[in-house]
C-alpha cells in the first residue's frame, strides 16, 4: 500500500510521458495542450484517494476548485455545478470501495473525454492522449496499492 509520494511521482511520470506524446503527435503546442496530459496523469493517480482525508484528496479538491472557478468565470454554471457534485460523491463512499474500482476508472475517463471534447474543444488526438494518460495514472494507483 502506497501513500501520497509514490502515487504523485508515478502520476507525474505518466503525465510527462503524455506531454511527450502530445508534443510529438499534435501540431499546435499551447499551454493547455501540453499541460493537460500532465495534470491528467497526476489526477488519475490521485483520484482514487479522494474518499479519505489525505494529501491526495487535498490536491484533487484544489484541482476541482480551480476547474470550477474557471467554469464560473467563463459562464458555464451547469458544468461548474456538475464538477462540484462530482467532487462531493467520494465523501459518501468507503475507502477502497467504488472509487478504487475499475468501473469508476472507466466512468471517470468517460467524463474526462466529454469535458475534453465539449468544454475544452480538444482535438481527437489530444483527447485520446489526455484520457489515456488519466487512465494509466488511475491504473498505476491500483497497482501501487497492491504492492
Amino acid at each position: 500500500m502506497s501513500d501520497f509520494g509514490p502515487h504523485f511521482a508515478t502520476g507525474s511520470t505518466i503525465g510527462f510521458v503524455g506531454v511527450g506524446v502530445s508534443v510529438l503527435m499534435t501540431t499546435e503546442h499551447t499551454m493547455l495542450s501540453v499541460g493537460a496530459p500532465l495534470v491528467a496523469g497526476i489526477a488519475g493517480a490521485l483520484n482514487p484517494d479522494m474518499d479519505i482525508k489525505s494529501k491526495s484528496s487535498t490536491v484533487m479538491y484544489f484541482l476541482f476548485l480551480c476547474l470550477g472557478a474557471y467554469l464560473m468565470f467563463i459562464g458555464n454554471y451547469y458544468m461548474a455545478f456538475a464538477i462540484m457534485v462530482y467532487s462531493i460523491i467520494p465523501q459518501f463512499c468507503k475507502h477502497r470501495g467504488f472509487i478504487h474500482s475499475f468501473i469508476f476508472g472507466l466512468i471517470a475517463t468517460g467524463v474526462l473525454y466529454l469535458i475534453s471534447i465539449y468544454l475544452f474543444n480538444f482535438t481527437t488526438i489530444l483527447t485520446a492522449i489526455v484520457c489515456g494518460t488519466y487512465f494509466a495514472g488511475f491504473l498505476s494507483h491500483k497497482i501501487l496499492d497492491e504492492l
